[in-house]
């Protein structure tokens, strides 16, 4: 700003005034920016916190779905290895129902067989009982 030599008192006084009102004015909107800042770094400090947080409970959230994604890969393996003993039991059920078929028709021609040497021997008897008749007979006619 020029300075001029020639002003007169009045205009000293209102260009000081003016100077006063502007230094007034630039210390408040000063005042006022330091509060802006100051808020601005109290926000800024808590959004750390907030994200810091977040980063914490990301990485908790991240070792739980490894834990899990562990956990699912035994599960995985205990089903595979339990559908093989499955199909195992079944093969060991197959074989026995095939062994258990064969034992059954076994035994129904052992029975077949009994009754047929049942029939046999009810005739061999009853030949017996007609063979001691007639030798009965022949003895009591001596």
């Amino acid at each position: 700003m020029k300075h001029d030599t020639f002003a007169t008192t009045d205009d000293q006084q209102t260009i000081l005034r003016n100077l006063n009102d502007s230094a007034v004015l630039l210390g408040r909107t000063t005042v006022d920016i330091g509060g802006f800042l100051s808020e601005l770094s109290s926000q800024c400090h808590g959004q750390t916190q907030a994200l810091t947080a977040l980063r914490s409970g990301s990485a908790s959230v991240v070792d739980a779905s490894d834990q899990m994604q562990d956990s699912l890969a035994q599960v995985l393996d205990t089903a595979q290895d339990t559908l093989q003993a499955v199909e195992r039991s079944m093969e060991v059920l197959a074989g026995n129902a095939q062994q258990s078929t064969a034992l059954a028709d076994w035994v129904r021609a052992v029975h077949d067989e009994g009754t047929a040497m049942e029939t046999m021997l009810a005739g061999i008897r009853k030949s017996n009982d007609q063979i001691g008749s007639i030798a009965s007979q022949v003895t009591s006619l001596r």
